[in-house]
């Protein structure tokens, strides 16, 4: 019988074996001279693998340049000097991390967390960290130049000296943060909120900050030359000696802020308000401060030469000593206003509010005041020679030595005020209402009195060109004098 050989089973070749599937390339470690590093590929890489990688050589810099750490725990790692840049480390955990002089240029760190993180001395000079969370980092000298910190939170955070050129945090948190001597410039801080921060001698020019929130914050020494603060809230903040020239506070809130020895200058402040605000000593000639409010402002002192206050809130305000000569304040409100030995002189005051008002000593020389309401005030010792006048309401005032020389009162309103020792040589007071008024001792040569109200005047001792004031000068100047005093009457008929 023969045996014939069983010939093998039909089967696939060597050659067309399936190959086993590729697996996933382990993270390359590359050792250098000058540190360690994890290969820059595309898969993630773990906490494991870079504590793994520090205890090679725990006195290496690390190098993690463009690795993908996103949502990856760092939390508490010595990451000091390590090279991030251009990595992604979106959602990462970082809170804690020592991550002094670590390289972070163009990285991702979007969402990322480093509450509490060392990033003093750290570079992230263009990185991305929109809705990070950096409460209470410290970024002392830290660059982030040209960065992206949109609606992040740098609650508490320390940025003493740190960089933000052109930073973008619009709507960033940076409450009771510390940003003294930062560079801020050009920085775009729009809606942001710097509640209680601390920004002394900070740079913030050309900065946006436009409906920011400064509330309380100390900006004492600051630089916001040519800033954008419109609409920005900066109640009770600390602005002395800060540099506002040309800023833009238009509609600013400034109530109760500290200004004193601020630069002003080319400042612009439409609508802005500094009810309570301290101003005294600042130079704010020239500005346009057109319906501004200063109520109850301390504005002691302070220049507002040529300033236009057209409309402007100024009641209770001190404006004691203030220069306000040939500033415009065509109906301004200064009712209960403090303006006690203020130079007025060719100031535009018609229409004002004025009533109740402390203008004792004032220079009012040339001033208009055509239809203003002096109601009350005191002008105890003022200046209003060659004043325009006409139309005032001078009710109850008080203008004992006042100089009204050649002023103009034509319909002027004087019933019941005190002009005692008042100087009204050539001064107009046709058709003006002095009923009850007080002219004791008061010198009207050469004033014409046509068709004036004296009645019920108490004018003892007044003259006309040194000639006492009698009931028959009065007729010849077709001065109503209806129920004049008795003591007048008296007086003509030797009694008294």
């Amino acid at each position: 019988m023969i045996n014939t050989p069983t010939s093998p089973l039909p089967g696939p070749s060597s050659s067309t074996r399936p190959s086993p599937p590729p697996s996933t390339p382990a993270p390359q470690v590359v050792a250098g001279l000058s540190g360690l590093s994890l290969s820059p590929s595309p898969a993630l890489h773990t906490r494991e693998s870079i504590v793994a990688l520090q205890s090679r050589n725990p006195l290496a810099m690390i190098k993690l340049r463009g690795v993908n750490l996103s949502g990856v725990n760092l939390s508490g790692l010595d990451l000091r000097h390590c090279d991030l840049a251009e990595a992604n480390l979106a959602g990462a955990n970082l809170s804690g991390a020592n991550l002094a002089g670590a390289d972070f240029r163009m990285a991702n760190l979007s969402d990322a967390n480093l509450a509490g993180a060392n990033l003093a001395g750290a570079n992230f000079k263009c990185a991305d960290l929109i809705s990070a969370n950096l409460s209470g980092a410290d970024f002392k000298c830290a660059d982030l130049s040209d960065a992206n910190l949109t609606r992040a939170n740098l609650r508490g955070a320390n940025l003493a000296g740190a960089n933000l050129a052109d930073a973008n945090l619009k709507g960033a948190d940076l409450s009771d943060a510390n940003l003294t001597r930062a560079n801020l410039r050009g920085a775009n801080l729009s809606w942001a909120n710097l509640t209680e921060a601390d920004l002394k001698c900070a740079n913030l020019i050309f900065a946006n900050l436009s409906g920011a929130d400064l509330t309380r914050t100390d900006l004492a020494g600051a630089n916001f030359k040519c800033a954008n603060l419109q609409c920005a809230n900066l109640s009770g903040a600390d602005l002395t000696r800060t540099d506002l020239a040309g800023a833009n506070l238009a509609g600013a809130n400034l109530t109760r802020a500290n200004l004193r020895r601020a630069n002003l200058a080319g400042a612009n402040l439409i609508y802005a308000n500094l009810s309570g605000a301290d101003l005294s000593g600042v130079d704010l000639s020239g500005l346009d401060l057109r319906r501004c409010n200063f109520t109850g402002a301390n504005l002691q002192g302070v220049n507002l030469a040529g300033a236009n206050l057209q409309g402007v809130n100024l009641a209770d305000a001190n404006l004691q000593g203030a220069n306000l000569q040939g500033a415009n304040l065509q109906g301004a409100n200064l009712a209960g206003s403090n303006l006690q030995g203020a130079i007025l002189q060719g100031a535009n005051l018609q229409g004002a509010n004025l009533a109740g008002s402390n203008l004792q000593g004032a220079i009012l020389q040339g001033a208009i005041l055509q239809d203003a309401n002096l109601a009350g005030s005191h002008l105890q010792g003022a200046i209003l020679l060659g004043a325009i006048l006409q139309g005032i309401n001078l009710t109850g005032a008080i203008l004992k030595g006042a100089d009204l020389s050649w002023t103009n009162l034509t319909d002027a309103i004087l019933k019941g005020a005190d002009l005692s020792d008042a100087n009204l040589t050539g001064a107009n007071l046709t058709e003006a209402d002095l009923t009850m008024a007080i002219v004791f001792q008061a010198n009207f040569s050469d004033a014409t009195l046509h068709r004036a109200k004296v009645m019920q005047i108490g004018m003892a001792s007044a003259t006309h060109n040194g000639i006492p004031i009698t009931r028959d000068w009065l007729s010849r100047q077709g001065a109503f004098i209806t129920s004049a005093l008795d003591y007048l009457q008296r007086r003509e008929t030797g009694s008294v």
